[in-house]
């Protein structure tokens, strides 16, 4: 258990890549948001994610499951 929450709220993380989820990639195929953008907005959402992810790992998990 205490590698499957991590892993199961990593994948909701998911939001670099144009085709991740529906709706990015509907604004994708619209072509008003080029994908280099999504892209470089996309990275720094994900490093902040990695940062929230250990954070949770760390502390709540740990404590509920304990």
């Amino acid at each position: 258990m205490l590698l499957a929450v991590p892993v199961t709220i990593a994948s909701g993380f998911a939001s670099m890549v144009p085709v991740s989820t529906p709706p990015i990639a509907v604004v994708s195929s619209s072509g008003y948001v080029r994908i280099f953008e999504m892209v470089k907005a996309g990275f720094f959402l994900n490093l902040i994610s990695v940062f929230v992810l250990v954070a949770v790992g760390l502390t709540l998990i740990n404590r509920v499951y304990s």
